[in-house]
């Protein structure tokens, strides 16, 4: 539940295997995925450390403004967000593992463990912003310095899954990236001819860091093991101690295999139809659906494109939820989520969602 932060002033949304988000600009659709994100980092950060204390706490960093407890200050540093929180503004979180609050009016967090606590399988959360072209359009940005915040996050994943990939196909259009680790550089590869990245469309230099980065992300990190940092040694250690000491032998290796490790994926996606003719945004979508939203992964969408959202609603067996933003009479950002009915009218009936998005206020 998110209410009176940013453009939002009420949302309360169950996420699904695949989860749309449709709205006006500014109506907050960016700012309901970018909570989303935060809030499943959140437990993946209390799951680990076994206590969310350090969330509690009055924020340090010299740049957080006096009282903000950390929780607060994380969400307005890494994604962006300063100047979001409100006086009233509150937000919850709630899986089968746990439940917790922000309060902004009373300067509180609230947590609570729940009865599957130990039954969490460790996500490798992964927010994709729509400015992942600066890839591409700056070639030197690993030169470039920049805040820690989610463009810095994923400008490091994406050096990981570049030097980690081999060859990467772009969709069915006939070309392929490659990192070339002797120059450091980014090539594209169509037929006998290769191109700098930096000097191909802007098509390719807004999908390409999606494909690279989710390939990466599915296929290598995702429940397989990968060189871990002094910190992460660390964390496993201490999580390794706090397993009660009443479980078995085949449960304490089940939770320390669980926990340690990427058991699935959580991708928070930006606006993937950037620059796309229609036909590919549909090919995106087939392939998000076959590599990504699969297994116990889950991927969330924010977009504006007609054709993101039928090639999603039209494909058969998928766990999906569509969240529609809006701004009526310019007031605060309602989040409403459609109903079966609603879906079966944009999909049957022809009852376009973006141009009709008053259609489900009645909801």
């Amino acid at each position: 539940m998110v209410r009176n932060f940013g453009p939002i002033e009420q949302a309360e949304v169950e996420l699904k295997r695949v989860n749309i988000i449709i709205g006006p600009q500014s109506a907050g659709k960016s700012c309901l995925l970018k909570v989303a994100c935060y809030c499943t980092w959140v437990e993946k950060r209390i799951q680990i450390a076994q206590s969310a204390d350090s969330l509690k706490q009055i924020s340090q960093s010299p740049d957080s403004p006096k009282g903000c407890l950390h929780f607060c200050y994380l969400i307005e540093q890494f994604h962006r967000l300063k100047g979001y929180m409100r006086g009233d503004s509150y937000i919850s979180y709630e899986s089968d593992c746990m439940a917790f609050s922000y309060d902004q009016a009373t300067g509180s967090f609230g947590f609570k463990w729940k009865d599957a606590r130990w039954e969490y399988l460790r996500p490798r959360v992964s927010y994709i912003p729509a400015e992942r072209n600066i890839v591409a359009v700056i070639p030197n940005w690993f030169e470039v310095k920049l805040p820690d915040d989610n463009i810095r996050s994923f400008l490091q994943d994406w050096d990981a899954a570049r030097k980690g990939l081999q060859k990467v196909d772009v969709l069915n259009l006939g070309v392929a990236y490659r990192y070339d680790g002797k120059s450091g550089k980014d090539r594209v590869v169509d037929g006998a001819a290769e191109l700098d990245f930096s000097n191909t469309s802007s098509g390719l230099q807004a999908v390409i860091p999606i494909l690279v980065h989710l390939n990466y992300l599915t296929c290598i990190e995702c429940g397989q093991s990968s060189p871990a940092s002094v910190q992460k040694l660390d964390e496993d250690r201490l999580f390794l101690g706090r397993i009660p000491k009443d479980f078995d032998e085949d449960r304490r290796s089940r939770v320390a295999e669980n926990f340690t490790q990427p058991q699935r994926c959580e991708v928070f996606l930006e606006e993937p139809e950037l620059s796309l003719f229609p036909p590919t945004q549909v090919q995106l979508v087939d392939w998000l659906l076959e590599h990504v939203a699969k297994e116990e992964n889950s991927l969330s969408v924010a977009t504006h494109s007609p054709y993101v959202l039928t090639a999603f609603l039209e494909r058969e067996g998928v766990d999906i939820a569509l969240f529609t933003v809006d701004r009526e009479g310019g007031q605060g950002a309602v989040v409403k989520t459609a109903s079966k009915e609603d879906i079966q009218a944009i999909y049957d009936d022809g009852v376009d969602a973006f141009f009709n998005i008053a259609y489900f206020r009645k909801g």
